[in-house]
């Protein structure tokens, strides 16, 4: 984050750079002194101990200049969840979203979409147990029976991708489950029908991405025209390992 001048300019990058190197792994310029900005980069690192180092750089013509740093983290390319909002929680927006979270487990959950709050939330009798991962999950039922996204791949390779579902009571019970698949550039990568509406059910499923920006696509098929529901939470898409291929 830039500190403020009088002027308002923001004078400095910020470089970072790994053991003895001379070329940079990235180079910013902060635009705000409000609020901070977040840069990544990806690194290859040998076993053993390493140094990273912050570097700042005055711009041109510019006198006195200085930037914060924090919040620093170093991950595994392969522990990376590469889909945004992937545990679809609270002040994300996600097209054709159709949000839920329990009000009351026993009876009713709120429902909004498009990342909107009806008024006073639709009440519907899902009887969901808690959710898989945070407070919110994504409902797929049959007046919106699909939800999507996209989301970037640094370097390409193979991949995981996994989610959770689980059935609302009347379909678990009456054996009317709606089966959601999972697509990835139109290609059906997991499939998953849920086996109760009292605990979650995962699945999982690889595929070969390039480099680049893809679309992510959850469908849930409702068997017969059904009012059916499947809520899923908890999507991961993982890197993984050329020995785990």
């Amino acid at each position: 984050r830039q500190f403020a001048t009088v002027e308002q300019t923001y004078g400095m990058y910020v470089k970072v750079r790994f053991d003895d190197s001379t070329e940079d792994a990235v180079k910013v310029a902060p635009t705000d002194y409000q609020k901070w900005g977040e840069c990544s980069c990806l690194v290859n690192l040998s076993a053993g101990a390493h140094t990273i180092a912050f570097l700042g750089e005055l711009k041109p013509g510019v006198a006195d200049a200085s930037t914060v740093v924090d919040m620093v983290s170093l991950e595994s390319y392969y522990d990376i969840n590469l889909v945004p909002n992937a545990s679809f929680e609270e002040g994300t927006v996600i097209p054709n979203g159709n949000y839920v979270t329990n009000v009351d487990p026993d009876y009713h959950t709120s429902l909004w979409h498009g990342g909107i709050l009806t008024a006073g939330g639709e009440g519907l009798t899902f009887c969901l147990p808690d959710m898989y991962d945070g407070r919110y999950g994504m409902a797929l039922h049959r007046e919106y029976p699909s939800t999507e996204l996209d989301f970037t791949v640094p370097i390409g390779g193979k991949f995981q991708l996994s989610f959770a579902g689980v059935s609302r009571k009347q379909e678990a019970q009456l054996s009317c489950k709606n089966t959601v698949t999972a697509y990835i550039d139109d290609e059906p990568i997991a499939s998953l029908l849920p086996e109760s509406y009292a605990s979650w059910t995962k699945t999982s499923g690889k595929i070969k991405l390039q480099a680049g920006t893809h679309h992510l696509r959850f469908t849930g098929v409702t068997p017969g025209g059904i009012d059916s529901s499947t809520v899923i939470d908890g999507v991961v898409l993982q890197a993984l390992p050329a020995k785990g291929l």
